[in-house]
């Protein structure tokens, strides 16, 4: 935890900063090796400006947090000098901007090519994708659900799986794509048949950050065929109540018996399309 936020506090720093001007002395070294290369700790303490034990100090600490490593570079005479370089975890701290890239990309696509083109796209990504899971996530239900859950963790959607008795979600509290989905709601929808493919029960989309929802929330399994059921049973109910406060007293009971039994048919026919719904949202393979 504390490594993490070490790293958000550089992250911070790294923001349109000047190498030699404020920022913390870490986002410092950091964004000076970004743009001149390795570097001696000699180097960095005189052109930064800090001194020479403090650049070590700072310098090994960024070793142990994998973000520059040492070569050591011979010389003619005496001992080998040692020089920091950038690694390659350390490229996620500096600005990106890919979605802007992606935006254009998927307007040009759309623009160019119509929206045919970008399901094609779309349904490849998830074909690619589904087969990644299928040989990297483990086979049992459950471990591959989690297993789910920290690859998506991994590229940024922040996810966890929540198990209480409304059912199982699988829930990302971060959306790195939010507004292409905004504007490329397919973008929603392929997530949702890639989730209903990896995990063989079907996962429905019942919040979405694209939507202006606080998090993304993927239904998984049967709970939303039990919902349906009770909802047609509650209205077939209330049809029944309502015929039966429209008669005369006479002829009320015999709505009411007419109604308690249409009642009974509806829930019956209810049960039903519950069963056969449940049955598909069980397992999609």
């Amino acid at each position: 935890m504390k490594f993490m936020i070490v790293l958000s506090i550089i992250s911070v720093g790294m923001t349109q900063l000047d190498p030699t001007k404020g920022g913390s002395s870490q986002a410092q070294i950091l964004q000076w090796l970004r743009l001149h290369g390795p570097s001696t700790a000699e180097e960095l303490a005189g052109k930064l400006g800090i001194g020479a034990v403090s650049t070590r100090a700072i310098l090994r600490r960024l070793e142990a947090a994998d973000l520059v490593a040492r070569e050591f570079e011979p010389r003619p005479v005496g001992r080998p000098v040692g020089r920091y370089r950038l690694t390659g975890a350390a490229d996620a701290l500096f600005p990106k901007h890919y979605e802007a890239f992606a935006a254009q990309l998927l307007d040009a696509v759309v623009g160019e090519l119509g929206p045919g083109a970008l399901e094609t796209v779309l349904g490849s990504w998830e074909d690619q994708l589904h087969s990644h899971f299928e040989k990297e996530l483990p086979k049992d239900p459950a471990a591959r659900l989690d297993a789910l859950a920290r690859h998506q963790t991994k590229y940024g959607f922040m996810a966890e799986v929540k198990r209480d008795r409304d059912g199982v979600t699988l829930v990302e509290r971060n959306c790195p794509i939010a507004t292409l989905a905004a504007k490329y709601p397919q973008i929603c929808d392929r997530e949702a048949a890639l989730f209903s493919r990896t995990l063989g029960w079907k996962a429905h989309l019942v919040s979405c950050q694209a939507k202006g929802d606080g998090m993304c929330a993927f239904r998984v399994g049967r709970a939303r065929a039990r919902a349906t059921a009770a909802a047609a049973g509650s209205a077939a109910a209330g049809a029944g109540a309502t015929a039966a406060t429209g008669a005369t007293a006479a002829a009320g009971a015999t709505a009411a018996a007419g109604a308690t039994a249409a009642a009974a048919a509806a829930g019956a026919t209810a049960d039903a399309a519950a069963g056969t719904e449940s049955a598909s949202n069980e397992r999609t393979s």
